[in-house]
């Protein structure tokens, strides 16, 4: 009896042992390395390929925790959960999400969290959930398997267009085009010389012409205008002397005043015919020279 009470006993104490190095160990986990930490969920409508336990969880990059359990999920079997813990002193707010990401060349991915907006609330366990579950987005990886049947049947359309293009008969036309283009480059390039030319020969012209109006049309139009004052300052002292002295003179310039009044006219109109001309020559200098002429007249 007594043997039995102490085989029970003994039973006991090793239950106990080991339910209390139980709690220990998941005490322990919590506090790896002297730090706390927090389990979270992620679902994952995608491939984990290249995600192990252990792996490492990354939040904004920086290592803080690693994944404690890989499963597919029993009520959905197009989701794959994904078990994490993450250190508590990292703010897991809501608005904040998971992706798969690719460590190096090596084909090992890990957890990438991503924060929340700051000023928001810690993501906690909604009713029902064992522990907070982090949204999944899709993984640049994902994008890049699901658009690369596209990408490939594309590159396979221009692959076929540039065989076409580069085909014997189009690369015979290239070339007949190329030497086209050369034959015709070159000719412009003698137009263009030729066209320089004239423009060089035409710039000295209208250069040697302007020098001529300067030279010669200028003070011939000012020798004319001073020509011209003084025959309207002639015409008016010939009518002050005439106005002056009609009394006197009356009788003697009896036959002779008719003569003088159509001298005068002849005068006036002189004058008006040299301000005419030398407003024409100060405008248009080119149309006096190259226009054609008028007949001349001579005076009566």
């Amino acid at each position: 009896m007594e043997t039995k009470s102490h085989h029970v006993l003994i039973g006991s104490f090793v239950i106990l042992f080991m339910a209390s190095l139980f709690i220990f160990l998941v005490w322990a986990s919590k506090f790896e390395g002297g730090r706390e930490y927090s389990e979270y969920d992620i679902y994952f409508e995608e491939s984990v390929l290249g995600l192990d336990k252990s792996s490492s969880v990354l939040f904004n990059g920086i290592p803080v925790g690693d994944v404690l359990e890989i499963a597919i999920d029993s009520e959905n079997t197009q989701l794959v959960y994904v078990g994490v813990k993450i250190r508590a002193d990292v703010p897991i707010l809501e608005g904040t999400t998971a992706t798969l990401a690719m460590q190096g060349i090596t084909g090992v991915l890990s957890v990438q969290v991503m924060g929340g907006p700051p000023g928001g609330r810690l993501l906690v366990a909604k009713p029902g959930e064992a522990r907070p579950v982090i949204p999944s987005t899709p993984s640049p990886i994902a994008e890049f398997f699901v658009s690369a049947p596209d990408l490939i049947h594309k590159a396979a359309e221009t692959l076929t267009r540039i065989n076409r293009i580069l085909g014997d008969e189009n690369i015979q036309n290239i070339s007949q085009s190329i030497s086209n283009v050369e034959t015709l480059t070159k000719g412009l390039a003698g137009e263009v010389e030729t066209l320089r030319e004239g423009m060089v020969a035409l710039k000295d012209t209208l250069n040697s012409a302007q020098s001529m109006f300067e030279n010669e049309l200028q003070p011939a139009a000012k020798e004319f205008r001073l020509l011209a004052g003084q025959a309207n300052q002639l015409v008016a002292r010939v009518d002050q002397l005439v106005a002056d002295n009609q009394k006197n003179v009356t009788a003697f310039t009896g036959n002779s005043l008719p003569e003088i009044n159509l001298l005068l006219l002849d005068i006036r109109d002189l004058t008006q015919t040299m301000n005419s001309l030398i407003g024409r020559l100060e405008e248009n200098p080119s149309e006096i020279i190259f226009s054609r002429k008028d007949p001349e007249y001579e005076v009566e």
